[in-house]
């Protein structure tokens, strides 16, 4: 325990010797003793304090924090988002497919880019990445909704749409994504070009969505599948830069091109050794 400079150069109590400052950690704390303010001395008397002091606990430090390592969220949420997002966009260009594909794919889309997508968001919040959090519930509330609607049109319940038709719903939501997406773009440009590379795709593919879903353009709506291709690979890059970090943590295995501000925490004492956010670690 360091004490804080108000204990600098001030009487010790009695029962507390010179040694407690050397080493505190063998040291048997009394059972209470108190601390005055940054002018005041310490008092040897249990549960008294001098000139606005408090007590101190009998074992120190008086607060304590439990730190909860956890994998990074995005590991397995750029996973979920990458695979529905190449099982989406090689539909939309008509790689493969027939007109009852999307009913057979919208379970695992559905299941694993929804709902373990929105699940990685979640687990982001308690991981303090605010950009993670905000990609994945985002991007997995989409895939959940598209899914739900693909079920609909599946079970006769709404009427069916080709994917290349007129359709405002789908355009109106590319809208906002696009516009969110880019915001999170320019912040991970600021971490690395893996992440910055598969949120510019996205965004700029869910543009040519807005276009080509109102415009009714079977054209501008294959190019959004091809710029959502990239996307998928590069979250692919990205999930195997999270995997190999975690196997071989002590060098980069797969570069991910980082920002330089990056590279380096401000302070020199601490570093995140597996590039776990919210976790830091000291040297």
């Amino acid at each position: 325990m360091h004490l804080p400079n108000a204990l600098r150069g001030s009487r010790q109590p009695s029962d507390a010797p010179a040694q407690a400052l050397n080493n505190p950690t063998n040291y048997t704390y009394p059972s209470t003793y108190t601390l005055g303010d940054a002018g005041g001395a310490l008092s040897d008397r249990p549960g008294t304090a001098t000139g606005g002091g408090y007590d101190l606990p009998n074992a120190p430090p008086p607060v304590r924090i439990h730190l909860k390592p956890i994998a990074p969220p995005s590991a397995m949420g750029l996973a979920s988002y990458a695979t529905a997002t190449f099982i989406v966009a090689t539909w939309l260009t008509e790689w493969y497919g027939n007109p009852e594909t999307p009913f057979r794919l919208w379970p695992f889309v559905l299941t694993f880019g929804g709902f373990g997508q929105f699940a990685a968001g979640m687990w982001a919040f308690n991981a303090r990445d605010t950009l993670a959090s905000i990609f994945h519930t985002m991007w997995g509330s989409f895939y959940i909704a598209v899914s739900l609607s693909l079920g609909l049109m599946g079970a006769g319940s709404i009427p069916l749409n080709d994917r290349y038709d007129y359709n405002a719903g789908w355009g109106i939501w590319m809208a906002p994504l696009a516009a969110f997406t880019y915001v999170l773009t320019a912040a991970a440009m600021f971490r690395d070009l893996a992440w910055t590379g598969t949120l510019f795709t996205l965004a700029t593919g869910s543009v040519f969505g807005v276009l080509g879903w109102f415009l009714h353009s079977t054209a501008l709506i294959k190019i959004l599948g091809y710029f959502w291709l990239a996307s998928s690979l590069l979250a692919l890059y990205r999930v195997a830069c999270y995997v190999m970090t975690e196997a071989v943590p002590h060098r980069d295995v797969l570069p991910r091109f980082r920002h330089p501000a990056r590279r380096h925490h401000f302070s020199k004492q601490y570093h995140y050794p597996y590039h776990e956010p919210g976790v830091v670690a000291g040297n």
